[in-house]
């Protein structure tokens, strides 16, 4: 059963390029949240187990290898060109997100962020006042 997770996992973070080699101009783990994709993505998401990082060209939403296979049941699972982004809105630490999918669909998802503001700031900059 591990290995079937693990599998799944490593398939799921493979949109993902090595941190290593990307600039990072946020990043926060533990985050939470939920897509609004449909009555049971809202029901379930994440507690305290998202990762949310912003590239220079990128928002990345995932979850580390054993809850990836879930979260991207869950449809917590992105990666995000910036450029995709339709709109942002923070109320307190909350903030909702719609962009474009690679499939030209809208998505929304919820997240629970310690550092909201800023990241709010971070998304609003690099978006060149689309939002």
């Amino acid at each position: 059963m591990m290995t079937i997770i693990i599998l799944k996992g490593r398939q799921v973070l493979k949109i993902f390029p090595d941190v290593s080699s990307e600039k990072i101009l946020f990043k926060e783990k533990r985050a939470s949240g939920f897509s609004r994709k449909s009555f049971i993505t809202r029901l379930g998401g994440a507690n305290r187990v998202l990762e949310v990082i912003i590239t220079s060209e990128e928002l990345w939403i995932r979850s580390p290898l054993l809850f990836a296979g879930v979260g991207d049941h869950s449809d917590l699972i992105h990666n995000i060109p910036l450029n995709n982004i339709l709109k942002i809105e923070r109320i307190n630490n909350k903030v909702i997100i719609s962009f474009k999918t690679a499939g030209n669909l809208v998505a929304t998802l919820e997240l629970n962020l310690k550092k909201a503001i800023e990241f709010v700031e971070i998304i609003s900059a690099r978006s060149r006042g689309r939002l």
